[in-house]
């Protein structure tokens, strides 16, 4: 595996999305194409930022009622107030964490450098990657199917004998279809290499 330093930005002007199916997202670019799962990205930022904005807001609040003066009150009612504060405070931290975390990893596949890169996206929408992968580097792209129907199907990228990289997940034909074209790009990207 690499290692990477410093912040990348890969330009991901004039892309057209190619197809989207219920779980993953195949995005064409220039220098190649992007597999991502989840919803479209605009849709993510909002439902990201609405968590975060609710918990910072539930947070806030139970420090309020917190520090709201109880001296001529009952021990029920600070036992209340001391209920309230807890609940909204628990509450709105779990909310703004969850906003924090981006679930899921996008795999950009490079054909004109014969890379993958592996990452994830944050809150502003830029990519941010965790590892590049030379093509010579994939031993093999397998796909895991369950017996059970209502289970997706995952894609995986094989590095070793024991190590592989969950990339996608979906529907049977949509992950078989992207198993085909991403094992095809490898293979010739290796002999064009």
């Amino acid at each position: 595996m690499n290692a990477l330093a410093g912040n990348l930005e890969f330009p991901t002007a004039g892309q057209a999305q190619a197809r989207q199916g219920s779980d993953n997202c195949l995005t064409m670019t220039p220098w190649g194409y992007i597999v991502g799962n989840g919803c479209p990205l605009d849709a993510n930022i909002l439902r990201y930022s609405l968590a975060r904005f609710f918990g910072i807001i539930l947070f806030m609040s139970g420090l309020v009622i917190g520090l709201l003066p109880d001296g001529e009150a009952g021990s029920g009612l600070i036992a209340m107030k001391l209920g309230a504060m807890v609940m909204f405070m628990l509450l709105g931290a779990v909310l703004f964490r969850a906003g924090r975390e981006r679930p899921g990893i996008e795999m950009h596949v490079d054909l004109k450098h014969n890379v993958i890169r592996l990452g994830g996206r944050d809150l502003s929408g830029t990519f941010s990657p965790t590892d590049i992968l030379r093509f010579d580097e994939v031993q093999s792209v397998f796909l895991l199917r369950n017996a059970n129907t209502s289970q997706p199907a995952r894609l995986f990228l094989r590095l070793g004998d024991n190590v592989a990289i969950e990339i996608s997940q979906g529907g049977r034909q949509p992950m078989e279809r992207l198993r085909q074209r991403i094992t095809y790009d490898l293979t010739y990207g290796k002999r064009a290499a």
